[in-house]
C-alpha cells in the first residue's frame, strides 16, 4: 500500500469516526466528488463499520468490574512485589538469598 492510498485509508476512516476537522471535511467534499479510489475506500470502510457494529456486544457491569479489578490488581501486584523484594533484599543477610528466592516464587507464582 502507497503512502497515497494509506491517506485515502486514514481519512475514509476519520470521517466514519467523525473526527475530521472542517478543513479535512472540504478536502473529503472534494474527493467524494473527483476521486473514484477515495469513493471505493470509504465505501470499504462504512461497510468494515456496519460489520463492527453489529458484531459489538454491550460489557455487562460486572464484567467490567472484572477486568478493572484484574488490570489494577496486576498492576498493584507488581507494586507490592517490587516493594517487598526491596525490603527484604536490604534487611535480609547474603545468607539468607536463596530461602528468599524459594519464598518469592512459590508465594507470587499462586496469587
Amino acid at each position: 500500500m502507497n503512502s497515497r492510498q494509506q491517506e485515502l485509508g486514514d481519512l475514509a476512516l476519520r470521517l466514519v469516526q467523525g473526527k475530521l476537522s472542517s478543513a479535512e471535511k472540504q478536502v473529503v467534499q472534494d474527493l467524494i466528488l473527483h476521486d473514484p479510489e477515495f469513493l471505493r475506500v470509504l465505501q470499504l470502510e462504512v461497510a468494515l463499520a456496519k460489520n463492527f457494529t453489529s458484531v459489538k456486544q454491550p460489557i455487562s457491569g460486572s464484567m467490567k468490574s472484572r477486568v478493572y479489578t484484574g488490570v489494577t490488581g496486576s498492576a498493584r501486584a507488581g507494586l507490592y512485589m517490587d516493594v517487598f523484594r526491596t525490603v527484604l533484599k536490604k534487611t535480609l543477610p547474603q545468607a539468607a538469598q536463596p530461602a528468599f528466592k524459594l519464598i518469592e516464587r512459590s508465594v507470587f507464582a499462586n496469587g
